[in-house]
């Protein structure tokens, strides 16, 4: 039997089959470039759990990652990655500071 987060959780997969979202992916390139941080957005993708995507990304270096964050769209998504690159850049900022 089925506890109401399964079901919850399979009510979302099901949506997300209905529409046709689950192999989809946002494929629009986004750069995010400052004093802290570069990267760019190669994809955002729906993982079979409804609140969970998968963003693709290039690092300033060029070095091609995956980070997995929790929103309800890929739009909050792009948001939530962007908030979590920047406090990785600052974080290493503090750190070299630390350390000079």
């Amino acid at each position: 039997m089925k506890n109401a987060s399964e079901r919850e959780v399979q009510g979302k997969n099901n949506s997300i089959k209905a529409l046709g979202l689950e192999k989809t992916s946002c494929s629009k390139k986004m750069r995010h470039n400052d004093a802290m941080t570069s990267y760019e957005i190669l994809s955002i993708e729906p993982t079979s759990v409804g609140k969970y995507w998968v963003i693709t990304y290039k690092t300033g270096a060029g070095k091609t990652d995956k980070e997995m964050v929790e929103a309800l769209d890929s739009h909050e998504a792009s948001i939530v990655f962007r908030n979590l690159m920047m406090k990785q850049a600052k974080l290493a900022a503090a750190h070299h500071t630390k350390n000079k």
